[in-house]
């Protein structure tokens, strides 16, 4: 019987015990929760958890009292306090798996890894959900095959929906202290998946923010009940949609689901609404990532440009395009349209796959797939750099914050986590021409 514990009882925490629920009536209890709200623990202990789980304010606490007794750790707590078991559980050697993102800031990431290579390199994975969907497994299929020849250009987008605004703005996330900047909290798979595609370190980064829509209104008030526009606004209480949970677990857990009353423009805040991040890799390819609130619906776009063709899709429709160019003497354009299929876990099938990772990890069996400390840190680090470059104004080289970071060991850092079809099962053959 493997024993694990629930650092942080949140919306992602309760998504990983979920995805986990047929193990927890069998091989796998849950034997202790921390979480500093006693209502959350409550529901966790309800839905998840046994007449013996134990109950924490605190991941240190916790930790201090099961330590070598675990068999694995899912530490989903608000990111700031991520540091405060993270290091704890590297001591004990703990299998881990680590809601993203890893910090948030680079002192923190620099003395997580010194404490992970002096604790021996432990077992670790970074919940870089987009790693293990359908969706960028057949990308990377194509590009791996050759279809559109070498990469020249990758354009990037997050769009973010009026529920995922509304968590956003009325949660812990619209404030740095606690969640770490917009790219950084929201986005950073979505710069390992950068990284991942360009199979390059980011060289140079230039990024740029802004917040001109979410910003105050003398008009509107601070709570959606004394508003005027209460019946009107898209983010009003009466109107704005549920954040998307799967509907076989959202009224088990619709006080974690619960928002404030708080207008969405007049609420405080220190994150942008909108940012855009230009990136230069090592190997020559250019990137651009986007992030925009207040897009009709969330999804993500993504748009890679090669010498022989390229390739369009968006991941909220399940959907890719491939664009060739015509053969000779023909004027057409070989095109071929893709429905992704997948198990319809959240994250566009990506859930379920990334929590069976987490039990083979605590079985200690490799995967190519899975993202470990390393390909962590480094998105994070591309996004703290993007930071600055906006606080600063300025264009930045990556160079000496790899330095900052991973020290000594960035000689043995390889600029690419996987090799050609790892992580698809599919074997591939590199075409070029």
């Amino acid at each position: 019987m493997k024993k694990i514990a629930v650092i942080g009882c949140g919306l992602r925490g309760d998504c990983y015990l979920y995805h986990l629920r047929k193990h927890l009536k069998g091989d796998v209890e849950l034997v202790a929760i921390a979480d500093p709200r006693p209502l959350a623990r409550e529901i966790f202990l309800k839905n998840y958890g046994n007449p013996d789980t134990e109950t924490f304010s605190t991941g240190p606490e916790l930790l201090e009292k099961w330590g070598r007794k675990l068999d694995g750790v899912i530490i989903t707590s608000p990111n700031a306090y991520h540091e405060e078991s993270l290091i704890p559980a590297f001591r004990l050697r703990i299998p881990v798996l680590l809601e993203k993102p890893v910090a948030t800031t680079i002192e923190q990431l620099r003395r997580i890894w010194e404490e992970y290579i002096k604790s021996g390199n432990p077992p670790v994975i970074i919940g870089f959900v987009l790693r293990h969907t359908p969706f960028l497994a057949r990308v990377r299929e194509f590009i791996e095959r050759g279809d559109i020849g070498e990469i020249l250009t990758i354009e990037s987008s997050e769009n973010m929906g009026p529920p995922l605004v509304s968590l956003y703005l009325r949660g812990w996330r619209r404030k740095k202290e606690v969640a770490g900047p917009l790219i950084l909290e929201k986005c950073s798979h979505d710069l390992d998946a950068l990284i991942l595609l360009a199979k390059s370190r980011v060289k140079r980064i230039s990024s740029f923010a802004s917040l001109t829509h979410f910003i105050p209104r003398e008009d509107a008030s601070l709570h959606c009940r004394d508003c005027r526009y209460r019946d009107t606004c898209r983010y009003s209480d009466l109107n704005i949609a549920p954040y998307f949970i799967e509907s076989s677990r959202k009224e088990s857990i619709s006080p974690l689901l619960h928002q404030p009353d708080l207008c969405v423009f007049n609420v405080d805040k220190d994150i942008p609404d909108h940012q855009v991040t230009i990136m230069e890799f090592e190997n020559g390819i250019l990137a651009t990532f986007t992030i925009a609130m207040d897009h009709p619906y969330t999804t993500r776009y993504l748009h890679i440009k090669g010498t022989q063709g390229s390739i369009w899709g968006d991941l909220s429709r399940d959907y890719l395009r491939i664009t060739r160019h015509p053969y000779p003497g023909k004027k057409s354009f070989p095109t071929q349209e893709i429905k992704v299929i997948h198990d319809g876990s959240g994250h566009h099938g990506g859930d379920r796959p990334l929590t069976e990772e987490f039990l083979r990890l605590m079985e200690r069996k490799e995967s190519f797939k899975k993202a470990g400390l390393k390909e962590g840190i480094e998105a994070c680090l591309i996004a703290l750099v993007a930071e600055e470059s906006v606080m600063r104004n300025i264009s930045l080289k990556l160079g000496r914050f790899y330095k900052e970071v991973f020290g000594k060991t960035l000689s043995s850092i390889q600029e690419t986590s996987l090799s050609p079809g790892e992580d698809t099962g599919v074997n591939f053959r590199r075409i070029r021409g």
